[in-house]
């Protein structure tokens, strides 16, 4: 009697002891986000083109351009930036039917409203040259903002508004619209 009841005694502890082993070893499978947010790398260097449209004196004109910068984080989620373009000016008939250039230098301060949007100011000095060999190059100021959006992890689009204004007593000022493909690396 007493082996019977050790015989039901180890029975019932290897069952309870086999089940308490099989508990800890399932593992929950953890289910795959359905959607993930794709963040542009807006810090590093980038490259792009713009194009859009300039008004000075109450006309508009063409513009096109080529941009390249870099980003950097100055802290979560603030982004400040240097930025190079050159562009140039399709004057119509108004003034006279020539091409105008322009190099800027500029200088951008951002905020980061989600992974892929920013909202920056900008502000920067510039030259605006012409091929007629008796016309001056004008100096001037430029301030703006714009927001920048990321498509995918390396490719964003923006837009941007700007106002330019003349130095050295140069009081033409010009106002500019553009918007631009910006490639990140």
């Amino acid at each position: 009697m007493i082996a019977r009841s050790l015989m039901i005694g180890v029975a019932a502890a290897a069952l309870m002891t086999s089940g308490a082993m099989a508990a800890d070893l399932y593992v929950p499978e953890t289910p795959a986000p359905i959607y993930e947010e794709a963040g542009v790398g807006f810090e590093g260097l980038y490259v792009g083109v713009t194009g859009g449209a300039a008004f000075i004196e109450d006309d508009g004109f063409g513009t096109f351009g080529v941009v390249a910068g870099t980003n950097f984080a100055v802290s979560d989620p603030i982004v400040a930036g240097l930025e190079v373009e050159l562009s140039g000016v399709h004057l119509g008939d108004e003034f006279v039917n020539e091409t105008i250039g322009n190099a800027a230098v500029r200088g951008r301060l951002g905020v980061m409203m989600t992974d892929s949007a920013m909202v920056y100011a900008l502000a920067g000095v510039g030259v605006l040259f012409s091929g007629d060999e008796d016309d001056d190059s004008v100096g001037y100021g430029e301030i703006g903002a714009g927001v920048e959006f990321g498509v995918t992890e390396s490719v964003s689009i923006r837009g941007e508004l700007a106002y330019l204004r003349g130095f050295e007593g140069d009081d033409t000022s010009a106002g500019r619209a553009t918007a631009g493909v910006l490639f990140h690396f």
